[in-house]
């Protein structure tokens, strides 16, 4: 964890910093100035602010640094993931009001949106002759197995990779190579993500204990990145997509799953003649009740137009 004063000499002139064993901050800030200035730097942009403080809690630090650079004259862009945003969000509003008041919000791409696909053909031209699939075919597929993050994109292509080439490298990657490695160890950390983010929009559960997966700034104006909208993992209706499958599986008991793979093994041991041919006998359409009819049965129980209590009161 470095200091304030450490990260504003690791954008200092090195020749400011030669055989100098302390600089003072004054110092330090006055020649970051005239530094930049004699740069002509325009706009100054921060990421990776989440590591400056280890702490689950502490922002004081990353507050610190963020004001440490304003300073220094250029207008400064910081990047943050949600776990950071939840942090600043709990800062007093002056503090807030000042480093929260222009969000905008970059989701992940759509699955249906054109920038996702030419994502995915970008990763595979990396190898174009190693993938038995094009952009266009998997796109969608891929997307729901990783949610639209690029990470896990990248983590997925490379762990289906070493699947399909133990054998032999000049082997070519398949989709079931790739669901194989959606399914593998090398994968669980992206899996148990990807499995939060299906469950975030039904279970406040998830939502509390995964804030890194949900935004902090539900009503904020989203940026020209974000025109299609928050990821939407779904599978297609004729198919059961792998992360729906586990999700399931992973929810319900050891005496359920077991339940499950019974179920399963009877499915495919029944006889290809009882799948089809089946007889489907319409169910006749019941009269509306109507005085005549509820006479009518009364007549047929042997009640008639009387009931045995007028007949007790007449004896």
């Amino acid at each position: 964890m470095r200091s304030v004063g450490q990260i504003l000499e690791s954008i200092a002139n090195p020749l400011f910093l030669a055989g100098r064993t302390k600089v003072s901050q004054i110092a330090l800030r006055d020649h970051l100035r005239e530094w930049l200035y004699a740069k002509s730097t325009l706009l100054m942009l921060v990421d990776e602010l989440q590591f400056v403080s280890t702490s689950q809690n502490a922002s004081t630090l990353i507050m610190n640094t963020i004001s440490a650079l304003a300073e220094l004259g250029p207008p400064v862009v910081y990047i943050c993931n949600y776990s950071l945003a939840h942090k600043l969000m709990r800062r007093n509003h002056e503090e807030k009001d000042r480093f929260l008041s222009r969000v905008i919000v970059m989701h992940p791409p759509a699955e249906t949106d054109p920038h996702w696909a030419c994502v995915v053909e970008s990763y595979l031209s990396a190898a174009t002759l190693c993938f038995d699939f094009t952009a266009e075919q998997a796109a969608p597929e891929l997307h729901r197995l990783t949610g639209g993050m690029y990470r896990a994109l990248k983590d997925l292509l490379c762990e289906a990779c070493s699947h399909a080439w133990q054998g032999n490298t000049k082997n070519k990657v398949t989709m079931n190579n790739v669901r194989n490695a959606y399914r593998s160890d090398g994968y669980t950390s992206h899996r148990a993500d990807i499995e939060s983010l299906t469950r975030i929009p039904t279970s406040a559960q998830v939502r509390s204990s995964r804030p890194d997966l949900v935004s902090p700034f539900s009503n904020a104006i989203e940026g020209t990145i974000a025109t299609a909208g928050p990821t939407k993992i779904q599978p297609k209706p004729a198919e059961v997509s792998p992360v729906v499958k586990d999700t399931f599986e992973s929810a319900i008991s050891a005496a359920g799953r077991k339940v499950l793979r019974e179920l399963r093994d009877a499915s495919l041991t029944v006889p290809p003649e009882r799948n089809g041919g089946a007889n489907i006998k319409s169910i006749r359409k019941r009269a509306p009740v109507t005085g005549a009819s509820l006479l009518a049965n009364l007549n047929l129980i042997g009640y008639g137009t009387s009931s045995p209590l007028d007949d007790d009161t007449d004896k």
